[in-house]
């Protein structure tokens, strides 16, 4: 109760303050005059009585100070003050606040950005319901490799396993061309199964969602669509009814739009149900992704337990059954697997820039403290207290960094939109991420703790001392106790700090340099890609999309501004296309093996200049109604051929093939061909031809190839071809580089980050190192003079001045490499044909931050030493 009525007198004192001093007025002016009339009662005369009075009392003003201090109600209009002081302070040194300003900025908004990804990809729940129940199921062949799942395997998981409440299969997202009017839009589609969106546990925006009906035998095709798709091409329709879309054949009505967070799979914007005419009882044929909800209770490891149990008796009683178990893997843990760890380390070194620029900050505010000791001096020996000058200080450092939090969260936004603009959909979830409240409270503390922290570092050291002897320093000019050493201790760190980014940033860009040095097998310079989908309804029968492709492969080559033309089924630019499982050989012995699949035609080759090894490619004999045949690489026919020529021989590759059973007679050997993903550049693969395999062309879609005699030139003439051609068939049309630039993308943002903080880092440093030499000379200016008086070169100062220094610098070099050891083994799997501790990466930062650190601090050095000694001893 003591406490309620303290608290409730200090809100009144706070909120009644001039009622409160009107009173506390009255009361002193009382016992003054009691005072007074006391004294005047002895006889004292009244002036002289009440300036005794006034004496005994210590003065008016003092006794309200005292006052109001045990009433505790000063805080707030003491704080305004401190903070309307610090801001004049801030304003007459325009300099030092713009310089701490920055340094500051740029550490908050690179930390703020990149913890805003991390947060949003990595630690925020998925926007679905129950989210941590969705899960990732796949097969899992002998080798450990997690493969799609087949249908037919699907069908029975859902029906025997006991450890989830739904399951719902989904096919990959694929191009495709609907037509929305009279015009040709690509859209990314996906079919699923029965409950996919019961499973993902979320509800439509408008509409309705696929059910059982839509899935039943007979049942008309409907679709649902994304946000960005209803509000895109479709023009955000408020009533659905009579929206429709369709693929030149049938129309498709738009039954439901999705909410703009729902995202499965990533990239989908129409979905549509399994096409029922599809014969998906082949085991062998991975295609499908499978999406599970569990029951409560149950995890992962639990349900892959209990899947693999349903999986091998599968195994038991279908020998087409390829793998060997079943992996059960949080769905949000699998949309992130690939980005977790890239994007930590991006975290974590926008941490050491942060430092970095703290260190920065702390030498400024160090050095502007120096300048100021004189003031302290005074206000000291006038009776202020160390706790008033470090509330000031304070003060001060807090506006600035309140200041520099606010223009952090600026250059996140930026750095945000650059990051997108950078990596495009190489990032899951990337549309979710941007600045909110909370992202925006954690900046406003990490820079007004960033300011408290080492802004204060330096107060206590400055108001350390007694009046006497802080005015004595202040008045010469020397150094206070240590502070040379907190000085030196700031260098070291921010020198070690930068080299360790110097060092990341130099490891990823000789792992970028290593991959764009790679033999690829062809020559990607030139070429120009334009990736398709054939409008269904337009070519009937895969007969007809055969010569669709033909027509534009001859139509391409007819035009004399390419030299090449070709088509085919996927670029080498990354991993996909995969068959695992056992491939029999002229009929007799099976090799298990993993391959990649690829359709082409002979332009294919022809303009990728993929060299033929052996035998002949494909030819105009090798249609529908002749042999089916393959052109293999040398991977390949060392895998099932060793040592003997391959040409000639036949084998079956089952998997995805639309003929399983049927073998393939090889005609033609080619060379290897990589891509920039090194995981998958060494695959054995083999081409079927694009007249015998057209159904793959029309379900995927395929790549247009063209090499001209200038990339612009190939891509007007390819645009021009497919508008003339067929107008409603949009395409992207992009070079080869720049598809391979793409497929890099996450070592690329990583490369890009680290380049720009260690830029900054160095940065940074180089400006620290130039205010230690000036500061240091400064403080030593008559020492210089006096050396310089009895003989000392103006070089030998300059080189002492530049030598402690660059010792400093040495310490923190070595540091920064030990800790730069550290950091190649956290990058390995970002770097590519380059070693963890890799000496030229780590010789060059040491010799770029060392470099940097002897010109900053030559200018400083090289002007106090020229200072003519006569005149530093004068004004001394």
């Amino acid at each position: 109760m003591r406490a309620w009525w303290a608290v409730r007198a200090w809100l009144e004192a706070l909120i009644f303050r001039r009622r409160e001093d009107e009173a506390l007025d009255e009361e002193v002016a009382f016992h003054l005059e009691m005072e007074t009339r006391k004294l005047m009662a002895r006889g004292m005369d009244p002036a002289e009585a009440r300036r005794r009075a006034r004496i005994r009392f210590g003065g008016e003003d003092r006794m309200k100070e005292r006052a109001r201090e045990a009433r505790g109600s000063e805080w707030l209009p003491d704080l305004v003050r401190d903070l309307r002081l610090g801001g004049r302070f801030l304003r007459r040194t325009p300099a030092f606040t713009l310089t701490t300003f920055l340094t500051l900025a740029l550490g908050i908004g690179a930390t703020t950005a990149m913890f805003t990804l991390v947060d949003t990809v990595l630690i925020r729940p998925l926007p679905y319901a129950e989210s941590h129940q969705l899960v990732d199921v796949r097969e899992v062949g002998e080798d450990g490799s997690a493969l799609l799942a087949s249908y037919a395997n699907f069908s029975d998981w859902r029906a025997r396993s006991g450890s989830f409440s739904g399951l719902a299969a989904v096919v990959p997202p694929r191009p495709a061309t609907l037509l929305v009017g009279a015009t040709g839009v690509r859209a990314s589609l996906t079919q699923v199964s029965a409950d996919f969106f019961d499973v993902a546990g979320v509800r439509p925006l408008a509409g309705r969602v696929l059910d059982a009906g839509d899935h039943a035998s007979g049942a008309p095709v409907v679709a649902v669509v994304s946000h960005a798709f209803w509000s895109g091409p479709l023009g955000a329709p408020t009533d659905l009814d009579g929206v429709v879309v369709s693929d030149g054949r049938t129309p498709v009505p738009v039954v439901g739009v999705m909410p703009p967070s729902f995202d499965l799979p990533q990239g989908a914007e129409v979905w549509i149900s399994l096409d029922r005419e599809v014969p998906w009882n082949v085991r062998g044929n991975h295609v499908v992704e499978v999406v599970g909800r569990m029951v409560a209770g149950a995890d992962p490891a639990s349900a892959s337990t209990d899947l693999t149990r349903v999986h091998e008796g599968l195994g038991a009683t279908y020998p087409d059954v390829e793998t060997v178990a079943v992996r059960v893997e949080g769905l949000k843990s699998r949309l992130v697997s690939s980005t977790a760890r890239p994007l930590a380390l991006l975290l974590a070194a926008s941490g050491v820039l942060l430092l970095v620029a703290c260190a920065n900050a702390g030498g400024a505010f160090l050095a502007r403290g120096v300048a100021r000791r004189a003031e302290l001096a005074v206000r000291t020996s006038l009776g202020a207290g160390r706790g008033r000058l470090l509330r000031q200080l304070t003060a001060e450092t807090a506006l600035l960094g309140g200041a520099a939090a606010v223009g952090g969260l600026v250059v996140a936004r930026g750095i945000l939109a650059a990051v997108r603009g950078l990596v495009g959909a190489g990032v899951p979830r990337l549309a979710e991420v941007g600045l909110d409240l909370r992202v925006a409270l954690v900046g406003a503390g990490v820079g007004l703790a960033t300011g408290l922290v080492f802004g204060m570092a330096p107060a206590l050291r400055l108001t350390a001392g007694e009046g006497a002897t802080l005015l004595r320093t202040g008045a010469r000019g020397g150094d206070a106790p240590g502070m040379r050493r907190l000085w030196r201790g700031l260098l070291v760190a921010e020198v070690a700090l930068s080299l360790v980014l110097l060092a990341g940033a130099g490891l990823l860009a000789r792992s970028m340099g290593a991959i764009a040095d790679r033999e690829l097998g062809y020559r990607p310079e030139g070429v120009v890609t334009a990736r398709f989908h054939l409008p269904q309804g337009r070519y009937e029968g895969y007969e007809a999309v055969a010569a669709g492709l033909e027509r534009f492969v001859a139509e391409l080559e007819a035009d004399p501004r390419i030299d090449d033309a070709g088509v085919g089924l996927m670029l080498p630019v990354a991993g996909g296309g995969d068959i695992a499982g056992p491939v029999g050989r002229d009929g007799g012995e099976r090799t298990e093996a993993l391959l990649s699949y690829r359709v082409a035609d002979p332009g294919w080759f022809e303009t990728l200049e993929i060299p033929l090894v052996a035998g002949r490619l494909f030819g105009p004999d090798d249609g529908s109604e002749g042999d089916h045949v393959a052109v293999v690489d040398e991977s390949m026919a060392r895998l099932l051929w060793p040592g003997q020529d391959p040409v000639g021989r036949r084998f079956e590759p089952g998997g995805m093939d639309p003929w399983p059973d049927r073998s393939l007679t090889v005609v033609g050997v080619v060379g290897d061909v990589r891509s920039w993903d090194e995981e998958w550049g060494g695959r054995p693969t083999y081409y079927v031809s694009s007249r015998q395999r057209p159904a793959f062309l029309s379900f995927f879609g395929g790549e247009l190839v063209v090499r001209g005699r200038s990339p612009g030139a190939a891509a007007g003439a390819l645009r021009e071809t497919i508008r003339r051609l067929d107008p409603a068939m949009p395409v992207t049309v992009r070079t080869l580089d720049e598809r391979l630039a793409r497929s890099v993308g996450q070592r690329r943002l990583a490369a890009t980050v680290f380049g720009a903080f260690a830029g900054l880092a160095l940065l940074l440093a180089s400006v620290g190192i130039y205010g230690l030499v000036s500061w240091t000379a400064g403080r030593r200016r008559r020492e210089m003079g006096v050396r310089v008086a009895l003989g000392a070169s103006p070089r030998a100062v300059r080189v002492g001045l530049q030598g402690e220094v660059l010792g400093a610098v040495a310490a923190g070099a070595t540091l920064g490499l030990l800790l730069a050891l550290v950091l190649g083994r956290a990058l390995g799997s970002l770097l590519f044909g380059v070693g963890a501790a890799d000496p030229v990466a780590l010789a060059g930062a040491a010799a770029c931050l060392v470099g940097a650190a002897w010109a900053a601090s030559w200018l400083p050095a090289r002007k106090s030493a020229s200072t003519d000694p006569a005149t530093v001893l004068r004004l001394e």
